[in-house]
């Protein structure tokens, strides 16, 4: 599918009213949306002690780890990605711009535990693969991760977005996909 179809279906979709966040709400003039397709393979959970989530996203070698502690209402105090070679199974540690990871273990079913310097000392986290709305979505300027309960965490440049939610979407081909829409 095209992106100009795929954005066109999205855009489609919230006017005719999908996702349970915007149902009810008063349409005045349209405002500027952003849609967001996820990244394959991501793995995603909570930051200990902190309002940060993490996401892990590991393809052909590479790892690539997105922490961000803000919302659609509040900045975030942390926005950062780091990346470099894995190899899937072994402790690793990435480091960037003053924050640490440190991935410790690989588990049985995906999940993925580690450490985190950053927010003034170690956290411990944890990550599981991805299903349904979860996972970690990228787009032009912006970048969110989605909970298993539709809990979201990311930044983007501005203008801010009021919400920012999960919706599925079908393609014209049948194919559904979950995609997050900023407004």
């Amino acid at each position: 599918m095209t992106r100009t179809r795929f954005v066109a279906i999205a855009v489609a979709a919230l006017a005719a009213g999908l996702g349970s966040s915007f149902a009810g709400e008063a349409r005045s003039a349209p405002e500027p949306q952003i849609v967001l397709k996820p990244i394959q393979h991501s793995r995603v959970g909570r930051v200990e002690g902190t309002q940060a989530f993490i996401a892990l996203s590991f393809q052909r070698g590479r790892l690539r780890a997105y922490v961000c502690d803000g919302t659609a209402r509040r900045r975030h105090t942390l926005s950062q990605w780091l990346e470099g070679a894995w190899d899937g199974r072994s402790p690793r540690t990435l480091a960037r711009a003053g924050v640490t990871l440190r991935i410790e273990a690989v588990e049985g079913g995906g999940r993925v535990r580690g450490r985190l310097w950053a927010f003034g000392g170690p956290h411990r986290f944890a990550v599981v693969p991805t299903t349904g709305p979860a996972g970690l979505y990228e787009g032009r300027g912006a970048t969110w991760i989605v909970l298993a309960g539709r809990s979201v965490r990311g930044a983007m440049v501005d203008p801010r977005p009021k919400r920012c939610v999960p919706v599925v979407v079908t393609g014209s081909d049948g194919k559904q996909e979950w995609v997050v829409v900023c407004r």
